[in-house]
């Protein structure tokens, strides 16, 4: 016990002391960037976009109303699937002024991608649902890549729809063929999120870009005193490189947190500094970004696991006795619960149901007590059928 509350001292001392200047990742702009496509495909979009409200109702959609809305974005389908062969690079680098008006519209694309999966689903057509899922999870997993903190956020969102849809799906293939070739994606996906720690990098490029356009062009500092609601602020230099200073300090300090695993971690959010008007508007919840990147995780391992379970199921007949069964075959390593860093929690219940679920932010197995609303007690549940 004395050793381990040493480390989490150490971390979190290292985490306060003074940081080396932040890395911001540099990612080259393909010519042919799916991004382009992406967007070209919301540009096709009809007036009225059918598969948002089919969506909002999809548990109980009418089969025929989901079609018709699937034909209204075919174009639309077609333009964005143009773009999955490419290489996905958000335009940047930007500052507090840019503008994202893209990302409402790509959410609205990936309900597209569930109205279109839930469709196939319902006609029988296991795998071709599954293909519309993992296409949403790849305009996810895509917006993440170079992107401010937004971006992130948008990005988990996207993916979640389609996770949630997968976990249902699942059981419906019957064949282990096509739980094959989804267990292979995911594991691919899980590998290839973008760490919250790159994308605060990048928040970090953005905010120091917008303090020095103030800095240098003195006419642009009135709109602070707006954003801040203080018309008429004086906002001098002095006040800016304090400000500079003190977000980047911040923003190392909470890259270094992002970094750690998350059993590692105290939990204790960092307070930002205070005294400097300009720090307070610049800085951004941090640590429920953290929060939500882990639960993500957690989502996106478990439903890797779900789809590993159905695939055994199909093969086999029966879920394993133990998750250590499933690999090599068909994973190569078993996911790790990212609150805790041990495997996820799992009972099979006779030969056809089982419970399988993680921790939670507590770190401590309630017995699959789901966690109350808002609160890290309890423990998340997931399940073949939601």
């Amino acid at each position: 016990m004395r050793l381990a509350w040493c480390s989490l001292v150490a971390l979190l001392l290292a985490a306060l002391a003074p940081a080396a200047p932040i890395e911001v990742p540099v990612y080259p702009v393909p010519a042919d960037n799916a991004f382009d496509h992406y967007v070209r495909a919301t540009e096709l979009f009809p007036d009225k976009r059918a598969w948002d409200t089919v969506y909002d109702q999809l548990d109980g959609a009418d089969p025929g109303e989901a079609e018709l809305a699937v034909l209204d974005g075919a174009a639309a389908l077609e333009e964005f699937r143009l773009g999955l062969g490419e290489e996905c690079v958000m335009p940047g680098p930007g500052d507090f002024s840019t503008q994202f008006p893209y990302l409402a519209s790509l959410r609205s694309l990936t309900r597209l991608l569930m109205v279109e999966g839930w469709l196939h689903r319902e006609n029988g057509e296991v795998a071709a649902a599954f293909g519309s899922y993992l296409d949403a999870m790849q305009l996810g997993q895509d917006l993440a890549r170079n992107g401010p903190l937004i971006h992130k956020l948008v990005s988990i969102a996207c993916e979640t729809m389609a996770l949630s849809q997968i976990r249902q799906s699942a059981p419906m293939a019957g064949e282990p063929e096509p739980l094959a070739e989804l267990v292979s994606r995911l594991q691919a996906f899980d590998a290839k999120e973008t760490p919250l720690s790159e994308t605060l990098a990048v928040e970090w490029d953005w905010t120091r870009r917008s303090i020095e356009k103030w800095k240098a062009d003195p006419k642009s500092r009135a709109q602070i005193g707006e954003m801040l609601e203080k018309p008429g602020m004086q906002v001098s230099d002095g006040m800016l490189d304090e400000a500079l200073a003190q977000i980047e300090t911040y923003y190392a300090q909470m890259i270094a947190i992002a970094k750690t695993d998350y059993w590692r971690w105290t939990r204790e959010e960092l307070p930002p500094p205070k005294g400097n008007p300009l720090v307070d508007t610049a800085l951004p919840g941090l640590g429920k970004a953290r929060d939500r990147e882990v639960r993500h995780l957690a989502n996106l391992r478990a439903t890797l696991l779900t789809a590993a379970l159905e695939f055994r199921f199909a093969r086999d007949g029966a879920y394993p006795e133990k998750l250590s069964e499933l690999s090599p075959d068909p994973l190569a390593a078993l996911p790790v619960d990212p609150f805790s860093g041990e495997p996820f929690i799992y009972h099979r219940q006779g030969d056809l149901t089982y419970v399988l679920y993680s921790v939670g932010p507590n770190g401590t197995d309630d017995g699959g007590r789901p966690a109350d609303a808002g609160q890290e007690n309890g423990d998340i549940l997931f399940s073949a059928i939601e």
